[in-house]
This record gives structure tokens, C-alpha cells and sequence, in this order.
């Protein structure tokens, strides 16, 4: 049941990622160079290792769930760079429930823009953006909320946070965007830093 269950988060976040693709609205050229993800990143392992279920002594399943869906989104992140060279991975905490969908590509996506736009949260009768862009070093970031505190609303910090945070950090010829359903965006951030130096 457990391996079931974590294949089902491993397919809906690549599944989430994927919708990403929208937002890549200027393609760069394709190098030829390969890219290729690392199994760990802080204290994350990826899923499509034995090592994300030491507990799990039948992980089979759930590792080639997570390959499936992670080369799904690659070759649907390949189609849209015309070939270019693409690495999707999904990682895990200890106790699997957070997931982290990283996709590296060997192009330049352009900045990073929500597909519908940026709509005014005062007009929605929002206190807060449903999606509000930041950036942090080379690091830009989508933050999405899909119930934000009401205009006028004495709300707290907590009720602030996004519900998931898309981050990229592109140069001329690589792009990496990480994705989470988790309002800590200070680990996003961290994360797809520490991916690109792994990248770079």
C-alpha cells in the first residue's frame, strides 16, 4: 500500500510539473549535451532509487513508477526543445511526504511567466497575489495560492504561504525548474541551487 501510495504522488507531481511546459514561452538552442540529474540533493533522495524505502522491501513498483513518469516528462520537455537533452527526477524526504519535481534541459527557457498571466489580487478581493513572482540570486520563482487571505482579512503568517512554489534558474544553454506543494520556498530556492551546481 505504501509503494502504491507513493507512486501516486510520484505521478502527480511530474504530472503537476508537466503543466509547466506552458509557462516556457521562448526556446533556446539545443547544444547536444547531456544532463543528468544526482540521487540525492540535501537531505532529499530520489524516488526512483532503493534507497528513498528502507523500509519498503518490495520498492520495485514504486521505483519504476517513478522512472515512468519522470521519462514521460522528459520526453514531453524534449518535444517542446526539439530534441535538447533532458533529465526529470522526483525526490523525497525520509518519511515520504514531501516530493520535489526537478527538470533539467539543455536550453534556455526564457523567464519564468504563469500561463494565465498575473492577475490583480485587490480586483479579486485578495489580500494576496494567487500568483506572485520573486526572485532570490539567480533563482526566480512562481508562488501559487490558490485560496489566498481575503482583502481586508486580519490573517496570519501561516495563511501567507503558498500552496506550491515553482522555481527556475536558467543560463544561455541549461534551465532547471523545481517544483513543490509545500509553502517552504526557502527549500525550493536551496534546492535548485543546489541541483544547478550539480548541473552546472
Amino acid at each position: 500500500m505504501r509503494s502504491r501510495n507513493v507512486v501516486i504522488g510520484v505521478v502527480s507531481s511530474v504530472a503537476v510539473v508537466a503543466v509547466a511546459i506552458g509557462l516556457l514561452l521562448v526556446l533556446g538552442p539545443y547544444d547536444g549535451d547531456e544532463v543528468a540529474l544526482p540521487e540525492r540533493v540535501g537531505d532529499l533522495v530520489a524516488t526512483d532509487v532503493a534507497a528513498a524505502y528502507p523500509d519498503d522491501k518490495d520498492s520495485s513498483k514504486a521505483i519504476e513508477g517513478a522512472r515512468s513518469a519522470a521519462d514521460y516528462n522528459s520526453d514531453a520537455y524534449a518535444d517542446v526543445f526539439d530534441g535538447a537533452a533532458v533529465d526529470t527526477r522526483v525526490y523525497t524526504d525520509d518519511e515520504l511526504r514531501l516530493f520535489v519535481t526537478a527538470t533539467a534541459v539543455r536550453a534556455d527557457a526564457g523567464p519564468l511567466l504563469p500561463q494565465n498571466g498575473f492577475a490583480d489580487p485587490e480586483r479579486q478581493g485578495f489580500a494576496l497575489p494567487t500568483v506572485e513572482r520573486t526572485t532570490e540570486g539567480d533563482v526566480e520563482c512562481l508562488l501559487l495560492r490558490s485560496q489566498p487571505p481575503r482583502a481586508g482579512s486580519d490573517y496570519e503568517p501561516d495563511e501567507a504561504e503558498p500552496d506550491a512554489v515553482l522555481c527556475q534558474r536558467r543560463s544561455g544553454d541549461l534551465t532547471l525548474q523545481v517544483r513543490a506543494a509545500t509553502g517552504d520556498t526557502d527549500l525550493v530556492v536551496d534546492t535548485t541551487d543546489d541541483l544547478w551546481d550539480e548541473l552546472d
